[in-house]
């Protein structure tokens, strides 16, 4: 499925523009999670090394500790 992602900074403030990601890693709703944004690594997200992907959710972080 593909996703709107806000990125976020280490204290969960706003950084940066909204993407639209590919996610890998069954992210939901709410959900704090990791992306990739670069087109090889993002294409080995979802296992289709030739995939057009930019950015893919790879993983749902629980927690952030400073």
């Amino acid at each position: 499925k593909l996703l709107l992602v806000q990125p976020i900074d280490a204290d969960g403030h706003v950084s940066g523009v909204t993407v639209l990601a590919v996610d890998a890693a069954q992210a939901g709703v709410g959900d704090t999670v990791l992306l990739v944004m670069e087109g090889r690594a993002a294409g080995q997200a979802v296992r289709r090394r030739a995939a057009p992907v930019d950015t893919a959710i790879v993983g749902v972080i629980d927690s952030v500790t400073h």
